[in-house]
């Protein structure tokens, strides 16, 4: 028992404890949903997603792999991007804006990152045409199921994680 807390007499304490639990209650629900919501700012289902240092990463290394439900990069395998759920966008507008393009795709295919765990999230720099194209990315643990995935899905090439480099499918 805290002193001074609590009236003397059991009806005394009794609602001093229920108001104190209610507080308690109060603050940690308040903790947990601003914890669930934006520890690092960023919102949504995905709460280890740090904007900036994937912004940078799109910059400087011309894109990324990323894990958003464990705020990871894969280190392992071969990613295949999926055209079907892939958006672009124009390279000014998502090196400036703050990360809010990759936060709405982000939000747009949380059901399927949320479900399926072999997906995750990358974007490519196309430097050339100033665009930054963000997809859906499998991740396949063998070489040959990734090129056979990547021909299937019409990809020129496909990214060999552990050796950081592209790998050519020979897409005619």
């Amino acid at each position: 028992m805290i002193p001074g807390r609590y009236r003397v007499g059991m009806r005394g304490w009794v609602a001093g404890e229920r108001r104190f639990r209610a507080r308690l209650a109060s603050a940690f629900t308040s903790m947990v949903i601003a914890t669930a919501v934006a520890p690092m700012g960023c919102g949504g289902p995905f709460p280890a997603v740090q904007w900036d240092p994937l912004l940078w990463q799109t910059r400087t290394q011309g894109g990324f792999t990323f894990d958003p439900r464990y705020g990871t990069c894969p280190t392992r395998g071969f990613a295949v991007g999926s055209r079907d759920r892939a958006r672009v966008v124009a390279a000014p507008v998502f090196l400036t804006d703050g990360g809010r393009s990759l936060r709405a795709f982000l939000h747009d295919q949380a059901s399927i990152l949320s479900a399926e765990p072999d997906w995750v999230i990358g974007a490519w720099y196309d430097v050339p045409h100033e665009r930054v194209v963000l997809s859906l990315v499998r991740l396949v643990p063998d070489r040959a199921a990734a090129v056979a995935l990547g021909l299937a899905w019409r990809q020129h090439e496909i990214y060999d994680l552990a050796a950081r480099r592209s790998i050519p499918t020979r897409l005619p």
